[in-house]
Order: C-alpha cells, then structure tokens, then sequence
C-alpha cells in the first residue's frame, strides 16, 4: 500500500478536525438560528470544504480523495437541511469545475454523504446531544461503504484500482474522523444545552 496515498488521507483528515474545531470556537457563544445565520453557517461549511477539496489525495488523472464526505455527512447530522445543501452546491460546484474521471463520482459521493446525514438525523429518536462515540462510528463507517460503493460508477479498471488499494485505509481513517469529528459537534451540543 501506498504510505503517501495514506499519509495524504490522515493529513486531510486532521485539517477537517482543525477546521471543525475552529468552527466550534467561533459559534459557541451563538444560539439564534435563523434563515440568514443557516445560510452563513452553510455557507461556512461549504468554504470549509472547498479548504480541504484544495488539498486533495490524487489516486490518478482526474481521480481524487479528500474528507468532504466526513463534513458532509456530520453537516446533515448536525446542522439540518439548509446549512448541508448550501455545504453541498457549493462544494459539488467546485468538484464540477475541477473535471475529470471521477467528477461525476465525486459529485455523487457529496450528494450521497449530505443525504445520508439528514436522513440519520431525521431516522433517529434520540437528541443531538445523546449521541454517542459507537453511534458516530457505525455513521462514519455506514456513509463510508456508500461512498466506496459509488466508486463502482468509474470505469471498472479504476473502480477495482480504487477499491482494493483505498479500502481498508478510507474504512479505518475516515469513520474514525467522522466519529471525532462528530463527538466534537456532541460536546458543543452539550456545551450549549448547559448554557441554557
């Protein structure tokens, strides 16, 4: 296995969390969520996952790895419907505009990652709050198996290129990053509910 292909997945993995805790310090203090504070928070995340699309693993020619599935994902989980597709327009527009063999994939990883995070959130009965670490792996590691899935959609010679050399290390560092990164999200919600 290639040690840069998974150094480059831990390097973006770490900016996302970097990101995620900039992201906590700033807002801790705001409550009000109204349509224009949504809109600035998606818009935000979106930036936040242009950030991390700017430092991409490039597998091949127009093929390419990078967290936006782990934002995405706990973005629908944790912010709701309009911070995620303002997240998701802006960063599938970027993916767009970068082309390549894998554009179309890439788009529908993002599609898929959002989608997947608001429907967890809407299938769950519990509060944001009462989510726990075990809960947020099996959610890394659910949106992650869809998103190797969606790599079938490249041609079959990169598809099987993609799936036996990033398998184990997209399971293994992405579902620990999505976990970290949403138990940060689960601090800030119990943070908040002791301010009320």
């Amino acid at each position: 296995m290639d040690k840069a292909i998974i150094i480059g997945l831990i390097n973006n993995t770490a900016l996302l969390l970097a990101l995620g805790v900039l992201y906590d310090t700033l807002i801790r203090n705001r409550r009000e969520q109204n349509c224009v504070r949504k809109f600035l928070t998606g818009f935000f995340v979106g930036a936040a996952g242009i950030a991390i699309m700017f430092n991409p693993v490039h597998f091949m020619d127009g093929v390419i790895f990078d967290t936006r599935s782990i934002l995405l994902a706990i973005s629908g989980l944790f912010f709701g419907p309009v911070i995620t597709v303002t997240a998701m327009v802006m960063t599938g527009l970027l993916r767009l505009f970068q082309g390549g063999a894998g554009a179309l994939t890439g788009i529908s990883v993002i599609i898929m990652s959002g989608t997947t995070g608001l429907l967890w959130n809407y299938c769950r009965r519990k509060k944001l709050h009462d989510v726990t670490f075990q809960e947020l792996l099996v959610f890394g590691l659910t949106v992650h198996i869809f998103m190797l899935l969606l790599m079938l959609t490249l041609s079959r010679e990169t598809a099987l290129q993609v799936l036996t050399t990033l398998t184990i290390p997209i399971l293994v560092i992405y579902t620990l990053g999505t976990a970290l990164l949403g138990f940060l999200m689960v601090r800030r919600f119990r943070y908040s509910q002791t301010e009320t």
